[in-house]
């Protein structure tokens, strides 16, 4: 094969990614206190939980999808408040 026709493979290969390498951001919802004197607690994920996203705004996963962003992964993230008995948590999401 010579080189020409190398290159112009190489090329037809290449071509359809070229637009694949796009944004993504790390998102935080609302921060919810969960008083763990009075238990576990809960703070759960739905459909109409609001993310907010650095140059996209405050959206909800649905919201999200619809714009064509892809859901890389959601985590409970949690840290200590002012309070022992209580810690705040809210949900990270990578987009």
């Amino acid at each position: 094969m010579k080189i020409k026709q190398m290159l112009i493979a190489a090329a037809c290969l290449v071509a359809p990614f070229a637009g694949v390498a796009g944004q993504a951001h790390v998102c935080h919802s609302t921060t919810v206190k969960i008083d763990l004197s009075k238990g576990p607690g809960s703070h759960e994920l739905s459909d109409s939980t609001v993310f907010n996203c650095p140059d996209i705004g405050s959206k909800t996963i649905p919201a999200l999808a619809q714009d064509g962003w892809k859901m890389v992964s959601v985590t409970e993230q949690g840290g200590p408040d002012d309070d022992p008995d209580v810690t705040n948590l809210y949900f990270e999401l990578l987009i």
